[in-house]
């Protein structure tokens, strides 16, 4: 009995022990999930871009050695203070999912509940709207008055924006339908859906609507009804009613997941405005551009976060060209400033400005600076037309990181030819002042590094820029628009002579 006895308290202090240790393995997070426990992050400030030397890395080598200031940049950018503040005459307008558009939205005490709000409060320059750090909005933003500012206030995640209608990670939300293994999304969606976003981890294949002339419906990219869906987390969009068919295989997807979002063909923020200020915000979830604008000067976004952007049709269900952009200008860009944003997860490009049409595009005064941007087909894009006027003048691209472009959900495109980290899309691109292009790390392209090329014959002046890519595969098109350049051992040479980027390192992957 006495051993009994002795042997049951022994087995109890031995839980005690392990709940104990157990306890101390508890690390303390903030909002994000980082570990602050020890002050860890604040140590890993001190590191910086790994100096990098000439030479050959296993792909998981050099993502080990730049992940630690990589997963750093991304906090301290998620992080970023709110710093701006009103202008002249301007007002400062406080708004929170707490709040009620029947208040005056003067005071963090008093907020607005939206922007439509705010809009009706009757907008002028020098105004900065302040969206509470931890509030979602599901609608959109549609900026038309010259000079104001979007920013956020109080503390935790910076405010979240985006065009899914709802989580959809609910089991009452999902009906089965007479197909094996599709179900039926009970919210209608009259906007083309351009993907489903699971746990911000996976993403849902898109299937189009056959068309007589193109594809059959088992190849999976076009079908005629849901029940040709057949693939695990494949998806079609019925144009005619609305409803989002979803096959899942492991049974109904809102008992699956815990997040589920819908990527509605809209821009998140549709900018048709000059001087604006976009700081300190999350845009997510948009099937268009996260930030879309037309002939703008000074549109300026800094410290936000832009991710799940595109993959909605542009030009309705006969279409098969489909949106996005991270953030986007459309015609003529002036004092265009992207700084100390991640953007990430883009169907299209991550950073765009590009010509209309047969008009007269001019891009004056624009840097893209310390912005982390991974996994986007393309980076960084930059297109001017060949209407005679059209011009790029004063251009930096400098100390950004742009990494992994092809590798994320805009790896389901139908083609693969725009994959490219940094590129002018081969137009006209005529210099009439500098175009700078240093100190970034451009690395890992399922197809191509760089396009540079230019039918002007105007090439921007290169100088500390590293170049990671597996090593055989395409380096790009730099001189002539016609001729591809291999990323072999001959590269080295190449982009010190005839990109004259002198103090260039180059790094081969080699697995």
């Amino acid at each position: 009995m006495f051993k009994r006895i002795t042997a049951v308290l022994l087995s109890i202090s031995l839980m005690l022990i392990f709940v104990g240790c157990k306890k101390q393995q508890i690390v303390e997070t903030d909002v994000y999930g980082y570990d602050n426990s020890n002050k860890k992050w604040p140590e890993v400030a001190a590191a910086d871009m790994p100096k990098f030397q000439n030479g050959a890395l296993t792909e998981k080598e050099f993502l080990d050695l730049i992940s630690p200031y990589t997963d750093w940049r991304i906090y301290e950018i998620r992080t970023t203070a709110t710093t701006v503040k009103p202008k002249g005459s301007g007002t400062a307008y406080y708004v929170s999912n707490d709040g009620d558009n029947a208040n005056d939205g003067l005071t963090p005490s008093t907020p607005l509940a939206d922007y439509v709000g705010v809009a009706k409060k009757g907008l002028k320059s020098g105004d900065v709207i302040y969206f509470e750090r931890g509030g979602v909005w599901r609608s959109q933003i549609n900026l038309t008055v010259d000079g104001v500012t979007l920013s956020a206030y109080g503390e935790g995640k910076k405010p979240e924006f985006y065009m899914s209608v709802k989580n959809g990670a609910n089991p009452d939300f999902w009906q089965k339908t007479d197909a094996e293994n599709v179900w039926v999304f009970d919210t209608r969606i009259s906007a083309d859906v351009g993907t489903i976003i699971f746990d911000d981890e996976q993403w849902a294949f898109k299937s189009l609507y056959k068309k007589t002339d193109i594809g059959n419906s088992t190849t999976g990219r076009y079908v005629n009804t849901y029940k040709d869906l057949t693939n695990d987390l494949q998806f079609f969009h019925n144009f005619m009613d609305g409803k989002i068919y979803l096959c899942s295989k492991l049974g109904n997807p809102g008992a699956r997941f815990q997040k589920i979002e819908f990527n509605v063909g809209r821009h998140i923020i549709y900018v048709t405005a000059d001087n604006i200020v976009i700081d300190n915000l999350c845009l997510k979830y948009g099937g268009a551009h996260g930030i879309g604008a037309d002939d703008t000067d000074g549109l300026t976004v800094q410290n936000c976060e832009i991710g799940w952007i595109g993959g909605s049709l542009q030009s309705g269900w006969q279409d098969t060209t489909r949106f996005g952009n991270g953030i986007e200008i459309w015609g003529s860009a002036k004092n265009f400033t992207v700084h100390n944003n991640y953007i990430y997860q883009v169907y299209d490009s991550a950073v765009s400005f590009q010509y209309r049409g047969e008009e007269i595009s001019n891009m004056h005064f624009v840097n893209f600076t310390n912005n982390i941007i991974d996994k986007a087909t393309s980076c960084i894009e930059y297109w001017s037309g060949g209407a005679t006027g059209s011009d790029i003048k004063d251009f930096l691209i400098a100390d950004n990181l742009l990494i992994r472009s092809g590798y994320g959900m805009g790896a389901q495109r139908p083609e693969q030819r725009g994959t490219i980290n940094l590129t002018s899309g081969g137009f006209m691109n005529r210099l009439t002042g500098y175009f700078k292009i240093e100190n970034n790390v451009i690395a890992l392209s399922k197809i191509q590094l760089v396009n540079l090329s230019s039918g002007s014959g105007d090439l921007p002046e290169m100088n500390g820029n590293v170049f990671v890519h597996k090593k055989g595969k395409m380096f790009g098109q730099v001189l002539d628009k016609n001729q591809m350049v291999r990323f072999d051992e001959n590269i080295e040479e190449f982009i010190k002579k005839s990109m004259a980027d002198k103090n260039a390192k180059v790094v081969y992957i080699t697995d």
